[in-house]
């Protein structure tokens, strides 16, 4: 059991599979998967498991007290709770399709979704043995997700386009177009931010604003022109607003007149 604890340390994925359960075992092989398969007559079953799942399930069940035997279990358990937990799983779906018996794999799911499943049993057999509190384990991944979603709400990521406007630079005269996109209007030029998470600006080597709140993306694009002109002062005023998030198009309507093409 140690050598396939340890194992499962190093590679997670090679010891995630599943192997289909026979009948005779099924009641000594609790959690299972039960495994939704589509076909032309509304799908079926399997029952479904994961070595790793059932050593972890023993050690649990033996209520293994701090002897010589957890001793030495302890370090591989301990090395697997944090490789899984550096993996950083935060499928939304995946704390609410626990049970006390088994996961259920949505009908359109995949490898993947197996994968994650029995990586987080092991996430929260191993913090259990490890004195965790099971609920918390059992929450994460809805945690992680719902983390995840709120920094990409708040931070510039590929595929947005930014609404700049930089007095005497981004326009080097007259005012800045005004844009409305759906519900909201905002100030400035309409800058892509590439799949590699940069932005081009006039004069100025690429700019990374990946991850970056737009107050970071001011300062950055401010620093970067200072460095180029006698007087900075000038540029007071600038501003770095979302114009489009990635994957949420909308239509832009141009309120200014100043030709600018709409973006659905």
């Amino acid at each position: 059991m140690h050598k396939r604890l340890d194992a499962a340390s190093r590679e997670p994925y090679e010891q995630s599979h599943l192997q289909k359960v026979p009948e005779s075992f099924k009641q000594l092989v609790i959690p299972v998967l039960d495994d939704v398969q589509p076909n032309d007559n509304g799908g079926y079953s399997t029952l479904s498991s994961n070595a790793i799942v059932q050593i972890l399930n023993i050690l649990v069940d033996m209520k293994v007290k701090p002897d010589a035997t957890l001793q030495t279990m302890t370090p591989a358990i301990q090395a697997l709770h944090e490789r899984i937990e550096k993996l950083n799983l935060m499928d939304a779906n995946l704390w609410r399709s626990w049970s006390k018996g088994s996961w259920h794999r949505h009908v359109n799911g995949s490898r993947d979704w197996n994968d994650q499943w029995v990586l987080h049993t092991w996430y929260m057999q191993s913090g259990s043995l490890l004195g965790k509190d099971f609920e918390t384990l059992r929450l994460r991944p809805e945690r992680l997700y719902v983390e995840d979603r709120e920094r990409k709400n708040r931070f510039v990521q590929p595929g947005d386009t930014l609404a700049i406007y930089i007095p005497s630079v981004l326009p080097e005269n007259g005012d800045p177009p005004v844009i409305q996109a759906g519900r909201k209007i905002v100030v400035g030029f309409p800058v892509p931010v590439s799949r590699d998470g940069s932005i081009q600006l006039r004069l100025l080597e690429p700019i990374n604003v990946k991850d970056l709140e737009l107050s970071q993306v001011e300062d950055e694009i401010l620093r970067r022109y200072s460095m180029m002109f006698n007087d900075p002062k000038t540029m007071r005023g600038t501003t770095v607003q979302f114009l489009l998030r990635a994957n949420n198009p909308q239509e832009l309507r141009n309120l200014t007149g100043t030709g600018l093409a709409p973006n659905k």
